[in-house]
């Protein structure tokens, strides 16, 4: 297995397997989820650092959840792709 993050739409199901492996950052993954999700409890300023430590270079949020927009530009994002549904930012 390999702990690289290419997730459409994350399920934290899948995590459930490597939650014991210390180098998987499942607590940082499980909050990436939540997050990306829209669940209000993740919005928080420990996003920034699990991006970070993830290595995460894109992220799309549904375009209705500004309050993550904001945390991802304050974390050094830009604005990409905006559809209907949907705006991604990239580092």
């Amino acid at each position: 297995t390999q702990t690289d993050v290419k997730v459409v739409a994350p399920r934290d199901y899948y995590l459930d397997y490597l939650r014991d492996d210390p180098t998987f950052h499942y607590d940082d993954r499980l909050l990436l989820t939540r997050f990306a999700n829209a669940d209000p409890t993740a919005a928080t300023p420990e996003v920034a650092g699990a991006l970070e430590r993830l290595d995460v270079g894109a992220v799309c949020l549904y375009r209705d959840d500004h309050v993550g927009a904001h945390l991802l530009l304050a974390a050094g994002f830009q604005r990409g792709f905006l559809s209907g549904t949907y705006r991604c930012f990239r580092r």
